[in-house]
């Protein structure tokens, strides 16, 4: 009885505080939550950077020329192969990152499906920005 009062307890100071502190809560490794999207395609793919600001790699900050990039789908075929969509989707936003961030060396692109983490990979420069990667079980992580 008492840990399901303890619980109650719980959800309620839950459901009061702010959505970034409850993303926080349920992500602590992702430095910014995403507030909208940066990139729409018509097939309902989005992708935004990480963290939200300060994402371009600059030496002054100790760069690697990584960007990570957030792409949410509304289902996981997005990420099944062969990927043409994906790819497609994620040659225009290179072409956008590498206009705001030229020293880019590769582009880590963390796929959520539903709010479920569906897919890993990335494009690399010295590969041709070719995207490469895994598609997750079904044991994907909630974000």
């Amino acid at each position: 009885m008492i840990r399901l009062l303890a619980f109650c307890l719980l959800l309620t100071a839950l459901s009061f505080s702010s959505a970034p502190a409850q993303n926080l809560l349920r992500d602590p490794d992702r430095a910014a939550v995403p507030t909208r999207p940066w990139v729409v395609d018509r097939t309902g793919l989005t992708a935004v950077p990480l963290p939200a600001r300060g994402w371009c790699p600059t030496p002054e900050l100790d760069g690697s020329g990584v960007v990570r990039l957030r792409v949410d789908s509304l289902d996981r075929r997005a990420y099944a192969a062969p990927r043409r969509d994906l790819q497609r989707f994620l040659s225009g936003v290179r072409f956008l990152v590498q206009q705001d961030c030229p020293q880019v060396q590769a582009i880590e692109v963390q796929g959520y499906a539903a709010g479920t983490r569906s897919f890993l990979g990335s494009l690399l420069r010295e590969e041709g920005w070719t995207l490469q990667g895994a598609q997750l079980g079904n044991s994907g992580i909630r974000r």
